[in-house]
């Protein structure tokens, strides 16, 4: 059975003298009270784990690169130092499947992909242009086009920008550009200037 808390009534004076709690009482207390001022967990009281085993290809340290894959990054410096950046991206690619940490090889990479990008977006402009097909499907036959300009062409619609049709699902950026810039070069494809 619950017992009052307040055994006073309310028409009693407030008394001055402090109220004893039973001993039930002030266990209770203590415990609430000891939750609230508990300093926090010691360092050595928390649990620790392992930590997770790296991955095996960071736990092994680069093969030193032969002489014929030397002879090929200094082609592929070569080839980013001529301002071939196409060549450089496609030799570098080649060379990151034997040596996918090489340093210099994976800048070259990166340089080549930045410097094409600049390029692409510079010959098409705006992103946010709409652009429409410009060839007629009898003039069209006579292009050559691959599966993916096939897949990017028939994405253009008169209403998707280029921007949204690079952000197409399964497509690489970077590809779309380069080939959404080629099909410009070649007259496929108009764009609103």
């Amino acid at each position: 059975m619950a017992q009052p808390h307040n055994l006073t009534s309310p028409t009693d004076p407030p008394s001055s003298e402090p109220t004893l709690l039973g001993p039930d009482q002030s266990a209770q207390y203590e415990s609430v009270r000891d939750s609230w001022v508990e300093s926090p967990p010691q360092q050595s009281d928390v649990l620790r784990g392992d930590p997770p085993a790296l991955p095996a290809s960071i736990r092994e340290t680069p093969a030193e690169r032969s002489p014929a894959d030397d002879a090929f990054v200094d082609r592929v410096l070569e080839r980013l130092s001529v301002g071939d950046y196409a060549g450089a991206l496609l030799a570098a690619e080649a060379l990151l499947r034997r040596l996918p940490r090489d340093p210099d090889v994976l800048d070259s990479a990166e340089m080549s992909r930045v410097e094409l990008r600049k390029i692409y977006k510079s010959r098409l402009g705006d992103l946010d242009q709409v652009p429409t097909v410009a060839m007629t499907p009898a003039a069209l036959t006579g292009v050559t086009l691959d599966v993916y300009a096939g897949f990017l062409l028939s994405r253009i619609d008169g209403l998707t920008t280029l921007r949204e049709i690079t952000l197409t699902p399964g497509v690489s950026p970077d590809h779309a550009l380069r080939v959404l810039s080629e099909l410009y070069l070649q007259g496929v494809i108009a764009l609103d200037r």
